[in-house]
C-alpha cells in the first residue's frame, strides 16, 4: 500500500515539474511589460508585450526558449 503512494507521489511530481507556468514580466515603474507562459526556464507559445503606458505592443511566439512564427507588432496612431 505505500509502495502505491511512492509511487504516485512521484508521478505527480514529474508532471508538475514540466507543467507551464503563467508569467508576467514588469517595467520598473510597475506596469505590466509582458505576460506568457514559461516551461522550465523557457518561454513558450504565445506572448504579450506592452508599451509603459498600457497599450499592446506586439504579440511574440515562443517554442521552448526560441521565437518562432510570425511577430505582431501594435503601433498607436494619432
Amino acid at each position: 500500500m505505500i509502495r502505491t503512494y511512492v509511487g504516485l507521489y512521484l508521478v505527480f511530481a514529474h508532471l508538475t515539474s514540466e507543467a507551464q507556468m503563467e508569467k508576467t514580466e514588469y517595467y520598473s515603474t510597475g506596469q505590466l511589460r509582458a505576460r506568457g507562459l514559461m516551461d522550465n526556464e523557457n518561454k513558450v507559445g504565445e506572448w504579450v508585450y506592452f508599451y509603459p503606458f498600457g497599450v499592446k505592443s506586439a504579440i511574440e511566439n515562443f517554442d521552448h526558449g526560441v521565437l518562432h512564427g510570425v511577430v505582431i507588432y501594435f503601433y498607436q496612431t494619432k
